[in-house]
């Protein structure tokens, strides 16, 4: 995957590539969370790790697995209450732990599930030739908007560490996305011809084809993401990075010249 990223990144910030991109003449809305820096894979690798902390804790001593996966669950239960905030994650981790402990957590233990849940809600790095395709894109005066959703603290968090106001024309975040999010985001930046990129089917796919938009998903999801989401229509271009991505678009090749 990083080969490949960095083989478009390549290939797009050419000589050919840029003149590919002036020709294109379209702008981008893209999202941040594992379109631009690692997030879910932080997610899952906590999640793994406070399976093994649970099962230590679990009075009937079922397998880490399967206490990682009714906690998840047991997270995402909560999340019409604390919406998307460290605080639910927090709440959740220790509310199941005592629950299959069966008793009050001592504070060490308390230490130790607070310790793991912290591991996912770190600043995740750029993903593979990102940042590089953001820089090509300003430098050919291709208009970038990022638009992200989420806690909204944790998310201007994100866009701070990673200075991502000075390498997009704008940022837009929400607590959600929705169609109407990228018609103001298209009025407001004056964006022509406009492209949405990102991960989620859900929170990016569906809300710009709701619009009207065209799109282009980060990453092959896997069978799974489509359950119930008949709505989005499955013929959808797909890339494994933005740098691919944008290649599709402005239609530069990623393959190897061979010299004769």
């Amino acid at each position: 995957m990083i080969d490949d990223a960095m083989r478009a990144v390549a290939a797009l910030g050419s000589d050919a590539g840029r003149r590919a991109l002036s020709s294109w003449g379209g702008s981008v809305i893209v999202d941040l969370d594992d379109t631009l820096i690692v997030n879910e894979p932080l997610f899952a690798a906590a999640h793994a790790q406070l399976g093994h902390v649970l099962a230590e804790l679990d009075a009937d001593g079922r397998a880490a697995f399967e206490l990682a996966a009714q906690q998840e669950a047991y997270d995402v239960a909560l999340m019409s209450t604390f919406g998307f905030t460290p605080a639910r994650m927090r709440t959740s981790a220790l509310v199941f732990a005592a629950q299959i402990a069966g008793r009050p957590l001592t504070a060490e233990e308390t230490h130790m599930i607070l310790e793991v849940i912290e591991t996912a809600l770190v600043v995740g790095d750029p993903l593979p030739g990102a940042f590089e395709t953001l820089a090509i894109l300003q430098q050919s005066q291709v208009p970038v908007v990022l638009c992200t959703k989420g806690h909204l603290a944790k998310q201007h968090e994100k866009v701070a560490v990673h200075e991502l106001r000075s390498r997009v024309t704008g940022v837009i975040v929400g607590e959600d996305k929705t169609a109407q999010t990228f018609r103001d985001a298209i009025e407001h930046f004056t964006l022509r011809d406009p492209v949405v990129l990102g991960d989620s089917l859900r929170s990016d796919i569906l809300p710009a084809q709701q619009a009207g938009l065209p799109a282009v998903l980060i990453t092959h999801a896997p069978p799974s993401a489509w359950n119930g989401m008949a709505d989005v229509d499955r013929d959808i271009p797909r890339a494994a990075s933005i740098a691919e991505a944008m290649c599709l678009l402005a239609g530069v090749t990623t393959e190897p010249v061979v010299p004769a």
